[in-house]
């Protein structure tokens, strides 16, 4: 798979401790998936693709790209993607917007004047039984992280 790696049980358990700190997200719900590291981009998939050949392919890539790893040190960015599919299971650091915030976040916003009891650092946007994406707190401001492409121009 050229560059790519499958992730070392060390770097997968520092991972799931933070995702399972920041987020509440229980470890068990990955079980079954393979991480896959290159550089700093973590992707996740199932078993079944690890065990392809590729030989002589230049494979860039395999499944969804799931976490970033920042360039500062124990950092870790959850991507929108995961965000949306694994969100569900987070029972921390995850802001509930109200319809007028959801638009905001929606066109591309930041939300100023957030009164939320979240730790400041990667949360979270919710609406309902949504998770819309991730958003970087601190203090009563986040920042919104959902990709430019995610967004609407006109609501």
């Amino acid at each position: 798979m050229s560059k790519l790696k499958i992730m070392s049980e060390e770097e997968k358990r520092e991972m799931l401790d933070y995702l399972e700190e920041r987020f509440g997200i229980d470890r068990g719900v990955f079980n079954g998936y393979i991480f896959i590291k290159s550089g700093r981009k973590v992707w996740i998939t199932n078993r079944d693709v690890v065990e392809k050949n590729f030989s002589g392919m230049n494979v860039e890539a395999a499944g969804m790209l799931f976490v970033r790893w920042e360039k500062i040190k124990d950092k870790i960015k959850i991507t929108t993607n995961a965000a949306q599919i694994f969100g569900k299971y987070a029972t921390k650091n995850v802001v509930e917007v109200d319809e007028i915030q959801l638009h905001q976040v929606l066109c591309g916003l930041n939300l100023y004047d957030v009164d939320v009891d979240c730790e400041d650092g990667y949360v979270l946007l919710k609406y309902g039984e949504h998770i819309l994406g991730v958003g970087l707190k601190h203090g009563n401001f986040i920042k919104n992280l959902i990709p430019k492409a995610r967004r609407v121009k006109k609501l």
